[in-house]
């Protein structure tokens, strides 16, 4: 049993969990998901995706014996581990190539991974089994039916990641805008941001350019984290996408259909 404990936000999780849904298109043993219910991602798995179908694969809710280990849980989750028979435990775990990770996951007995990052690269046929609920395909489609012609994406990151606002100004993203503006006087803009000053200020700005959801910001609750993943999928479906650098966010929209990304970084 290979067990994969994804962390952090939403885009972090499905980084591992695409990986992991790769690694068992590959032949690696029986593979479990525990998905986690935090305060960076307050959503189980199947409030937010449709189940997984795949024979040997399981998304299931974190027991407390599988969470990371840290100082506040006195290191006890990885001890009892032990005991469980995990022959291998990887914490923050990010290998240097899909080589690292395939030979880690075919060593067999009870492997134990957890981290917020990319295991291996995978095929869009693993991305394409990754479908959100009825109820949010009904308001991405809604959304995607005011896309004209020539739609691109901006997510702008804002708030709590210090590094992404200290390069990906608003300037910046607005001299994008511009410039697409001046490539094609129709363009339309889809807008993702945590900053909802910011968003009314651009919707000022650029009148009857902008489409957005009205939705909650906060990420610790469920109705927040149903948003975020209406705005990832809704990003993804855009011409190209206009993004915040050091952004996972950003990243796995452009990943999810393949579409062209120009990070925004002064």
């Amino acid at each position: 049993m290979l067990t994969l404990v994804p962390q952090g936000g939403l885009c972090n999780r499905l980084r591992l969990l695409l990986s992991a849904i790769q690694a068992k298109a590959q032949g690696v043993q029986p593979i479990r998901v525990e998905w986690g219910r935090d305060p960076e991602c307050r959503a189980w798995f199947e409030e937010l995706f449709v189940p997984i179908d795949m024979g040997g694969f399981r998304v299931v809710h974190r027991h407390w014996w599988a969470a990371p280990r840290t100082r506040r849980n006195l290191w006890l989750p990885a001890l009892l581990r032990l005991f469980m028979g995990y022959r291998v435990q990887r914490a923050n775990y990010r290998p240097a190539t899909d080589g690292d990770f395939y030979r880690l996951a075919h060593r067999g007995g009870r492997i134990y991974l957890s981290g917020g990052y990319a295991l291996c690269r995978y095929s869009p046929d693993c991305v394409a089994r990754l479908c959100p609920r009825p109820e949010l395909m009904q308001r991405i489609e809604h959304i995607k039916a005011r896309f004209g012609r020539n739609t691109v994406g901006v997510h702008i990151r804002r708030t709590d990641n210090t590094v992404s606002m200290a390069h990906s100004t608003p300037e910046g993203f607005r001299r994008a805008m511009d410039r697409e503006i001046k490539r094609d006087f129709n363009v339309r803009f889809f807008l993702a941001t945590d900053d909802e000053a910011l968003k009314s200020t651009l919707m000022q700005e650029y009148p009857d350019r902008i489409i957005s959801q009205r939705a909650p910001l906060r990420r610790d609750t469920l109705e927040g984290m149903g948003a975020a993943v209406v705005d990832l999928w809704c990003l993804s479906a855009t011409r190209k996408i206009i993004g915040s650098y050091w952004s996972s966010f950003t990243d796995t929209a452009a990943e999810l259909t393949g579409i062209p990304l120009e990070i925004v970084r002064e």
